[in-house]
Parts: C-alpha cells; sequence; structure tokens
C-alpha cells in the first residue's frame, strides 16, 4: 500500500468481472486493516414461471420461532444468535 498526494494506492484482486458499470460502490476497512469494495450493478435475469401447485402457505416471523409456516416440520427455530455470543464472551 503506498500513500501517494493524500491518496491511497490499493492491490485490486477481483474475483470476477462486473456485470455493468456500478450504480454505487461502497470502500471500507475491517479491524485487520485490510479494505474490501462493494458494488452495485444491474444484471439481466430471464424470466421464469413457476407451475402453479394448488398449495398455499403463509410465513410468520416471531420471536420464539424465527418462522412458522402451515407444515410444522419447516418450522425455523430462533438461532439465539446474542445468546451465544454472549456466551462465547463469558
Amino acid at each position: 500500500m503506498a500513500v501517494k498526494g493524500g491518496r491511497i494506492g490499493l492491490r485490486v484482486c477481483w474475483p470476477r468481472e462486473l456485470t455493468s458499470d456500478p450504480f454505487s460502490m461502497t470502500i471500507y476497512r475491517d479491524r485487520a486493516g485490510r479494505y474490501f469494495a462493494s458494488f452495485v450493478v444491474s444484471i439481466e435475469v430471464a424470466e421464469t414461471r413457476l407451475n402453479p401447485t394448488g398449495q398455499v402457505t403463509g410465513l410468520d416471523v416471531g420471536l420464539k420461532m424465527f418462522a412458522t409456516t402451515e407444515d410444522e416440520r419447516r418450522d425455523i427455530s430462533n438461532p439465539r444468535y446474542l445468546r451465544q455470543a454472549q456466551k462465547a464472551l463469558v
């Protein structure tokens, strides 16, 4: 990393090509001093029609269960990330 005229030169490692010119870009630095860039680009997606199944479902997001559906076997329990992090800090 070189500092010239108030600017920082960064080595760029592209994981893939951008699909279009970016609408916006955010550059941030993590606690380890590494820089990252996040781009917002436009992509073309082919329209896909889904075949009707005749089934209807609802979704409820809550505190006890993260997601509740009409089929109890498919319910998603609350991961409780805060409590896990608190235990790890102790």
